[in-house]
């Protein structure tokens, strides 16, 4: 199940049951990257539920290492997707 805005911080080496997790109930996502950015920079790793059509924007914004993403995919767009994904540098 999709949950709009879910954002999930955990530290790369602590345990499951040691992280801070936080849903937002607003979009877009893209007002969340200051936040973001300063939690990558404490060494955090996030999971973040970005929806389609933010993910360029995300991923022009973003760094690539200490994100994972959490898409909701439409049936036979994941190929495009993946591409996309791909492009990220």
């Amino acid at each position: 199940m999709r949950v709009p805005g879910r954002i999930e911080v955990d530290s790369k080496c602590q345990k499951a049951s040691q992280r801070l997790f936080w849903g937002l109930d607003d979009w877009p996502v893209l007002q969340w990257l200051p936040l973001l950015q300063r939690v990558l920079k404490a060494g955090k790793s996030v999971l973040v539920d970005v929806p389609m059509e933010e993910l360029d924007g995300f991923m022009k914004q973003m760094p690539r290492e200490g994100i994972f993403l959490c898409l909701g995919v439409q049936e036979g767009q994941e190929l495009e997707t993946l591409k996309r994904i791909e492009r990220w540098g």
